[in-house]
């Protein structure tokens, strides 16, 4: 397979966009008691396989990996607030693949999305973009958390938010030039400018006045830590006490992968004759697969991602620009 250049800049962008998740996941995930290493091993093994497969098989230029909110409800609620074991959550999670793989081959899926109307499908498209506005917002801590109006402007004197501004500021310059990879480019420099910043600053302690490191370092190379491979408990999670568990996420599962399709196809024009999503049935067949593998691996569900939009936006438009993004996950 000849690799084309700007499915290779794609998929590099939406990798750049989806790679925090190797980090996050293992943060929320590892507050259930699960060694963090591991889920980051974990974490891995579902993008590589997920975005592998979404690009290979189902030939959409979409990024799959543990999904965000689901490792939130896996942990505070299945495993704190419910009292079941790790093992026993992460059967649930094998389970709610095999519902899928089931619902999938019956066409269920198939019916639910195109049972959305053509409405609903453009303001999903839109609301994709403000959500990946405001993760960005919260990511340059420009929108902080308020408790009396939940959210809340922060000072523009934040080492994050600065950085933001100046990455943005050059990456619009490369966007308005019409430079090929701008947001890679922009990604880039903006890595190699938070490297100084947060060794300068280090820790928010007194010695350094109470500022937040942007970058920390912890080392370069690990080997991957496999223990939570097959720890899953199966017959344990296999009971009717746990039927809730398996049913939130398989919903949740259900209605998130299928409103990132439907909103990336009205973004990006990759649908079929009949408008529905390019390859539907194998693009949701492969969340079900990642699903199960998130399960074995020891992860929260794997999903379609909606920063998927970021290489859309520079001109993936096949399979290859999920391939990409997949090998790229490797090496962490």
């Amino acid at each position: 397979m000849k690799l084309n250049k700007t499915e290779v800049f794609a998929g590099i962008s939406s990798f750049l966009a989806t790679v925090y998740i190797v980090i996050v996941n293992p943060a929320i995930l590892s507050q259930a008691g699960m060694p963090f290493n591991a889920v980051v091993t974990s974490t891995i093994i579902v993008a590589f396989f997920g975005s592998l497969m979404m690009g290979w098989y189902a030939k959409n230029p979409i990024i799959v990996a543990p999904g965000m909110g689901m490792n939130a409800f896996f942990t505070f609620t299945a495993v704190k607030h419910l009292g079941l074991t790790y093992p026993q959550a992460l059967g649930a999670v094998f389970w709610a693949g095999v519902f899928f793989m089931l619902i999938s081959f019956f066409n269920i899926r198939e019916n639910v999305l195109r049972a959305i109307p053509k409405a609903i499908r453009h303001a999903v498209s839109a609301g994709i973009g403000l959500f990946i506005c405001f993760v960005g917002l919260q990511n340059a801590h420009i929108i902080i958390d308020n408790p009396a109006t939940l959210v809340g402007l922060n000072s523009l004197k934040d080492p994050n938010t600065i950085t933001f501004f100046a990455g943005l500021f050059f990456t619009s310059i490369l966007l308005i030039k019409k430079t090929t990879g701008a947001i890679i480019y922009g990604i880039i420099v903006t890595t190699i400018l938070a490297i100084p910043i947060g060794r300068w600053w280090g820790d928010a302690s007194a010695y350094n006045f109470g500022v937040s490191t942007v970058v920390n370092y912890s080392g370069l190379f690990s080997a991957p830590d496999f223990s939570l491979l097959f720890s899953l408990d199966i017959l344990g999670s296999f009971k009717f006490a746990f039927l809730p568990v398996i049913f939130v996420f398989a919903f949740t599962d259900l209605f998130d992968g299928i409103s990132t399709l439907v909103g990336l196809s009205e973004a990006s024009g990759l649908k079929e004759e009949n408008g529905e999503p390019k390859n539907m049935r194998k693009s949701l067949l492969t969340d079900a697969m990642s699903t199960l593998v998130a399960g074995v691996s020891g992860s929260s569900p794997g999903t379609a991602f909606i920063e998927s939009a970021v290489g859309i936006s520079q001109g993936g438009r096949t399979g290859q620009t999920a391939i990409v993004a997949a090998f790229l996950f490797l090496p962490l």
